[in-house]
């Protein structure tokens, strides 16, 4: 469930983009797709360098864009650690007859 509503919320994020973009700075983003594309650069904090905002507005959206990209991707590792976690490291429980470490720390005395 959350992948999809993060999916969702990306995609949304994608589009208002790059609809606002062009309308906003036309001469640094002279289309949908180019917006786009640095939406989705900005967001997953890459920031490759090939447009860069003049506007103190737009570069006011890219900070956003990055503290928006940060928590996303720290949701996506917190998911598939959990996920990892949870389903492929599944270790059995300990045998009742298994050693405590009260016991094994007694060792070293």
């Amino acid at each position: 469930m959350c992948f999809l509503v993060i999916t969702l919320m990306t995609g949304f994020v994608l589009v208002l983009g790059g609809s606002l973009m062009p309308a906003v700075e036309p001469q640094t983003f002279a289309n949908f797709h180019e917006a786009v594309w640095w939406t989705l650069i900005t967001i997953s904090t890459v920031g490759y360098g090939d447009m860069v905002p003049q506007t103190k507005l737009v570069r006011q959206v890219a900070m956003g864009l990055i503290s928006v990209g940060v928590v996303w991707m720290s949701l996506i590792v917190q998911r598939l650690q959990h996920f990892w976690w949870g389903c492929v490291w599944s270790f059995p429980a300990r045998p009742s007859n298994a050693p405590s470490m009260k016991l094994l720390s007694g060792l070293n005395e």
